[in-house]
C-alpha cells in the first residue's frame, strides 16, 4: 500500500465532510516544534475558539502534530495575546486574528504564523477525573522552519539540540477537544 493509500485510509470525515484531524500521543515535556496552521473561528453557538497545530522535530516524536486548542473569552484573552507576541514577536489588534464577516483569521496573519519555529511545553492533567492534554506555547526559536507545505504532511526533521527542562508555572489555560465538546 503506498502512503497515500494508507493516508486516505486514515482520514477521518464527519457528516459535513470536514476531514478530522486528530493530536498525534506524545509523552509529557518540551519539544521544538513548527506552526503548521493556526486558526480563530466562531461555533454556531456563538463562542470564539483558537487552534493551533504544531509539527514536532527532532527527537524520537520527530514529525508527530500536536494541538493547542481553547476558547476565547475575557478569562482565556491574556493567553492567547501571549501565544500570538510569543509567535509573531508582537501582539496583533483584534482585527489581525479575526474577521467576523468570514468567520475566520485573516490570511495575513495566518501565513506570518506559519512555519515559525517555536519551543512547545506538553502537560498532561486530570480534572474530575477527565483526562487533559495541554500544549503550550514557550518561546519563539527564530526563523521559519521551510516553505509551507500542505498540512498533514510529515516529513523527518534532523536531530535538534536536547530538550530544555520544563518550567514548573505553566498554568495558561489550553485544552485539547473532542468534537462533541464543541457545540456545533
Amino acid at each position: 500500500m503506498s502512503g497515500i493509500d494508507h493516508e486516505w485510509d486514515q482520514t477521518e470525515v464527519n457528516e459535513e465532510g470536514r476531514a478530522q484531524r486528530v493530536a498525534d500521543k506524545i509523552a509529557d515535556g518540551s519539544y521544538d516544534a513548527e506552526v503548521v496552521d493556526v486558526s480563530m473561528f466562531e461555533s454556531a453557538g456563538g463562542d470564539r475558539y483558537c487552534a493551533w497545530w504544531f509539527r514536532v522535530s527532532g527527537g524520537v516524536c520527530d514529525g508527530a502534530e500536536v494541538q493547542r486548542f481553547g476558547g476565547v473569552n475575557s478569562q482565556t484573552i491574556q493567553w492567547h495575546k501571549q501565544d500570538f507576541l510569543r509567535v509573531l514577536g508582537r501582539s496583533p489588534a483584534a482585527a489581525d486574528v479575526y474577521d467576523e464577516e468570514r468567520n475566520q483569521m485573516p490570511a495575513a496573519t495566518k501565513a506570518e504564523c506559519m512555519g515559525v519555529r517555536v519551543r512547545i511545553i506538553k502537560r498532561t492533567r486530570t480534572v474530575k477525573g477527565k483526562t487533559y492534554e495541554d500544549v503550550y506555547i514557550d518561546h519563539r526559536l527564530g526563523g521559519t522552519a521551510r516553505v509551507q507545505e500542505p498540512i498533514g504532511t510529515r516529513e523527518r526533521r534532523p536531530e535538534q539540540p536536547p530538550e530544555s527542562p520544563m518550567p514548573e508555572d505553566r498554568d495558561a489555560p489550553s485544552a485539547s477537544y473532542i468534537e462533541e465538546d464543541i457545540p456545533f
